[in-house]
């Protein structure tokens, strides 16, 4: 099985530059929980791709914490960040041998990824991951969808 995970940054707040949004204290929750998720399903890093937004590297905080992720497996990629579904692919092609591979990054982007790999529609609101199994290949329609972590909304915003 080639695991690849597709979490979407936690909560953030306002901020005068997009690139320097940070979590706000619902965010860092939203990430300490979708740790213990990624714990909890038997996950295990081999790389990490991490888009270098203040909001992505925070929300990577505690799943480093979590999982023993050693800074050598982090890697911050400029193109992660507001990438389209293609782009990512791209990257994810380029990592796809050091798998298991986490991506933290942005929609739309990771949710048109997500639905171009499983072939259905799948939601990632902020905070929120999928564990997919690529099969050692990315090509549309040909993941599977093995678990994901939906959080709790806590409020009209989420």
């Amino acid at each position: 099985m080639t695991e690849l995970v597709l979490m979407r940054h936690a909560k953030a707040g306002p901020a005068d530059d997009d690139l320097h949004r940070s979590l706000t204290a619902e965010g860092h929750r939203q990430a300490d929980r979708a740790a213990e998720a990624l714990v909890q399903a038997g996950f295990h890093v081999g790389r990490v791709l991490c888009s270098p937004a203040l909001r992505t590297r925070e929300t990577l905080t505690p799943i480093r914490s979590a999982l023993h992720v050693q800074e050598a497996d982090i890697v911050l990629d400029q193109a992660i960040y507001n990438a389209s579904a293609g782009r990512l692919r791209d990257l994810i092609g380029e990592h796809l041998p050091a798998s298991p591979l986490l991506l933290v990054g942005h929609n739309p982007g990771l949710e048109q990824l997500a639905a171009w790999l499983t072939g259905d529609i799948v939601p990632l609101g902020t905070g929120d991951w999928v564990l997919l199994d690529v099969g050692g290949k990315l090509a549309n329609n040909g993941a599977r969808l093995v678990e994901s972590y939906i959080h709790e909304q806590s409020g009209p915003n989420g």
